[in-house]
């Protein structure tokens, strides 16, 4: 496995959701990611949690929007509900191999099916340690104009997963932004000056 991969998931795993012993921990990853799955498993289980993978293929939601039964989706997601409310931690990693996969899908039967998963959706964000990101592809460099290594480099270098220890940048970067944050908290107004402002 190289060292970025794991860079990565020991960033996702140990600074964004704190895995910590006896966690259970939802991974969600588009199997464009593979690989990352895997050494998230791994840095899941070196933390003393439980990893829970849940794989996802490209067309999973449009194919669920399209083929589901109007009863299914007008049911209450009791399974998935249950099943975040048993974890303590949630990794979603979004990799894109086409950028277009829900063009063309019935707009209402994606809004029904997000309502469907709207209760798990809200405890997820309100009640677990939950970080959603980006793994690389060819699909997501295209859209962003570039070729798939330099939008690789693009991605991991804003993440610091070149460096020896990602997650002490990210300590760093947050402190940092904790004085802005107590500098800017402690003002009555801000006022920007210097060319093109008011």
């Amino acid at each position: 496995m190289d060292t970025v991969t794991e860079r990565y998931a020991a960033l996702l795993t140990d600074y964004c959701v704190r895995a910590k012993p006896g966690d259970r921990v939802m991974l969600v990853v588009d199997t464009a990611a593979l690989g990352l799955a895997r050494a998230l498993c791994r840095a899941v289980l070196a933390a003393g949690g439980e990893p829970f993978l849940r794989l996802q293929y490209p067309e999973m939601t449009a194919d669920v929007a399209e083929l589901a039964c109007d009863a299914l989706l007008a049911s209450e997601a009791v399974v998935q509900l249950r099943e975040i409310e048993q974890m303590q931690a949630y990794v979603r990693v979004a990799a894109q191999e086409n950028s277009r996969v829900l063009a063309g899908v019935d707009q209402s039967r994606l809004a029904q099916l997000d309502k469907r998963l709207a209760a798990a959706s809200r405890h997820r964000v309100e009640k677990t340690r939950w970080v959603t990101t980006v793994f690389p592809t060819p699909a997501a460099a295209q859209e962003a104009g570039m070729s798939t290594d330099a939008y690789a480099r693009f991605v991991y270098d804003a993440m610091f997963l070149f460096d020896d220890d990602p997650s002490a940048r990210w300590r760093e970067l947050g402190e940092r932004q904790q004085q802005l944050v107590d500098r800017l908290a402690s003002a009555d107004e801000v006022r920007i000056e210097g060319p093109g402002t008011d």
